[in-house]
């Protein structure tokens, strides 16, 4: 043999000794083939059904991908799988089997119909905020790691962390299998470790823990945390049930960051306390015990009887439709802001405390006591109450230089002791006359729109998106007129747009540091300058239209190959495919076409 032959077999040795991976390219979906079929070699850009354990496999987000093969998936020698598609298992496994292959799911990706979905041997993965994630049983293994940012993904038989693995992140785990089929023997599901699904909460961004009882939304049953109990209502969505928390001691009822509260909330015991990091919306809330409000509260009316109330979210509002009453014995304790639709009574014995914060009352404050309302000045910001009219039973009603300002008459605000007048310019907002938002695809961008019909001392704007709609970014600010009684007009450019749905929000900001909100405007924002093409198929007296890419609605023409006009209808589609029926067209060429709002795409068809 000659020296060439054992030098390249000594540097093919070192090559295995040094764990290089010699791992094939890219295989990426183009539905080139039927559009939709994973053993189509047709529909990858590698011309052939990828192998898992040689190729990488990327799903575009123009895609709907099927399994319609009898094979599992394992992901093996470094290879890796993308889905920012869809990609529906049809009851099949996905099993990442090494340390250097990765599962993604993309925030615009959707992963259905899957038997088992394992993370073996430091196989790992990301599922991102926004994914669609629907299994029947998870399972994480020797030292893998699964990072879930999505809200929430759905297991439905059976959840397991084994041997040094974990599964951790920001999102959550809507867990609808049997208590024995829970398994946490590893390093811990988003931090719990312990082996009882009932101490476990399965969310990784819920600030609710020592549960006694836990309640996944979504939910409509009705409960009752008693003596020294804490129950957790966690997972993502609605509730819409009933909580009844009583007890005479340590009873608690916790509403974590993602839930939606629209259910009957009863507080009977003045050693309760319920803890809201969600938001509770829709409601009459009556307080005989403590409330601590993290989150959002958006009631038709309050009425606090005993213990205390805490509006400790300074990041936002308390909206009460009608009206706020403090009986004797409460005490109102605001570090954040209250807006009133109705009227504001501080009864005899009720105290209210402001932190750095104001009251917007459309209707009438009523205080009956001495020294009922104060300003506690430990937090930076004005400590004011605004209203439409007021009544004093008592002139020392107020300490610690309260303002108080007549927002419908500033001038006709009375001067009272322990009070200042209109020196919060946060008691005299702006007034928005409207805010909108509109896809400019001309410029790749997405317009924003707002108009005021008067400011007083408004210093700027800032610009908002969120993903979900519940956790907001900056990303623009706008310089505001300051004092004016005219209409402006604002507009802003997101030059840097988000493909698929964003939420945007105008945070209005006064010279003082205090600032409202608008409400939250939805956008889809779809990537127009695809050059694809509709794709056709035909399986089982159905036809699945694809389009490159995502379609509101739109309207479908079926045209015979001598171009007379069979049938038109107009369809919704939300989605970057869909599935229609197909209707009684006998065997030839026919002509589909189908019109968005924006597009136009036009494509043959044989049927057989």
């Amino acid at each position: 043999m000659s020296n060439i032959y054992f030098l390249n077999l000594f540097f093919f040795i070192l090559l295995i000794f040094n764990g290089i991976n010699l791992k094939a390219a890219d295989c990426t979906f183009t539905g080139g083939g039927d559009g939709t079929s994973w053993t189509d070699g047709d529909n990858w850009d590698c011309g052939s059904e990828p192998d898992p354990s040689s190729d990488n496999v990327i799903i575009p987000a123009s895609f709907n991908v099927i399994n319609d093969g009898a094979s599992d998936f394992g992901f093996e020698n470094g290879n890796d799988l993308t889905i920012n598609g869809s990609l529906d298992m049809e009851g099949k496994k996905i099993e990442m089997k090494d340390s250097n292959s990765f599962l993604t799911i993309s925030s615009s990706g959707t992963l259905s119909d899957t038997k088992e979905l394992f993370f073996n041997s430091g196989g790992d993965g990301l599922i991102e905020l926004g994914a669609t994630v629907e299994v029947e049983h998870l399972k994480t293994d020797d030292s893998s790691d699964l990072t879930i940012n999505a809200r929430c993904i759905n297991v439905t038989d059976k959840l397991e962390s084994l041997s040094s693995s974990e599964i951790d992140g920001t999102g959550c785990i809507n867990y609808t299998g049997s208590d024995g089929n829970f398994v946490n023997t590893g390093n811990g599901i988003f931090g719990c470790t312990a082996n009882d699904i009932n101490s476990c909460t399965l969310d990784g961004g819920s600030s609710c823990s020592s549960c006694d009882e836990i309640v996944r939304a979504p939910d409509s049953g009705n409960y009752t945390a008693s003596n020294n109990e804490v129950v957790c209502i966690v997972g993502s969505g609605s509730f819409t049930g009933s909580v009844s928390v009583d007890g005479n001691s340590n009873t608690e009822l916790c509403i974590s960051e993602s839930i939606t509260y629209t259910g009957s909330l009863n507080i009977n015991s003045s050693n309760s306390t319920v803890n809201n990091f969600g938001t509770i919306s829709g409601i009459s809330l009556n307080s005989n015990g403590n409330f601590n409000n993290y989150g959002d509260l958006q009631l038709t009316s309050l009425t606090v009887n005993g213990g205390d109330f805490n509006n400790l979210n300074t990041s936002g509002t308390v909206d009460i439709t009608n009206d706020f009453i403090i009986n004797n014995g409460a005490d109102a304790n605001l570090d954040g802001g209250v807006t009133i639709g109705g009227n504001l009574t501080v009864n005899s014995g009720g105290e209210l405390k402001l932190d750095g914060t104001y009251i917007t009352i459309s209707g009438t404050l009523t205080v009956n006591s001495a020294n009922s309302v104060s300003g506690l000045g430990s937090s930076s910001g004005c400590e004011g109450i605004s209203f439409g009219s007021i009544n004093l039973n008592n002139t020392n009603a107020f300490s610690g230089d309260v303002d108080l300002c007549n927002t419908t008459d500033p001038n006709s605000t009375p001067s009272v002791t322990g009070s200042t007048r209109c020196v919060c310019t946060g008691l005299l907002p702006v007034e928005f006359i409207n805010n909108s938002t509109k896809a400019d695809y001309e410029n790749k961008r997405v317009q924003v729109k707002w108009a005021t019909a008067a400011e007083r001392n408004s210093a700027s704007f800032s610009i908002e998106r969120s993903l979900n709609g519940f956790n907001f970014t900056g990303i623009g600010d706008v310089v505001a007129a300051g004092n004016s009684e005219d209409i402006n007009n604002y507009i802003f450019y997101d030059n840097t747009p988000i493909l698929g749905k964003s939420y945007y929000r105008i945070k209005q900001i006064d010279t003082d540091g205090s600032f409202t909100f608008t409400s939250i405007m939805v956008q889809n924002y779809e990537d127009r300058q695809s050059s694809g093409s509709m794709l056709i198929s035909i399986n089982n007296n159905a036809m699945q239209l694809n389009f490159p890419e995502y379609v509101e609605e739109g309207q479908l023409e079926v045209i015979s190959s001598t171009g007379k006009l069979i049938s038109t209808r107009n369809i919704e589609v939300n989605a970057y495919s869909t599935l229609l029926k197909q209707r009684e067209l006998s065997a030839g060429i026919f002509i589909i076409r189908f019109r968005s709002n924006e597009k136009l795409w036009v494509n043959k068809v044989l049927i057989e």
